[in-house]
């Protein structure tokens, strides 16, 4: 997933959403993957999900986005989670 990436790369002092969203750019680290990557994503993670869609339009990845769910896909919504995860797994 985009966000685990994203989670890497911010410097200590950056815990914010602001910072979050700097470092979700879709240059940079995230232009450099080069395989398979699908994105799923809550649609109330603090991550905007504007970020999401911008990375699935210019990389043509795939967006599921789960309603009533932030950043704990699992936790929030379990079972859309699992339907989004073999959806990504299928298209493999």
């Amino acid at each position: 997933m985009l966000l685990a990436l994203v989670r890497h790369t911010l410097r200590p002092s950056e815990g914010t959403a602001t910072a979050m969203l700097r470092q979700v750019s879709v240059d940079g680290e995230v232009a450099r993957i080069d395989v398979p990557t699908s994105l799923i994503w809550g649609r109330q993670d603090r991550v905007p999900l504007a970020a999401a869609r911008e990375a699935s339009v210019r990389y043509g990845w795939p967006l599921d986005v789960i309603d009533d769910a932030g950043h704990f896909l699992g936790a929030d919504q379990p079972e859309a989670f699992l339907q989004a995860l073999r959806r990504a797994l299928d298209r493999l």
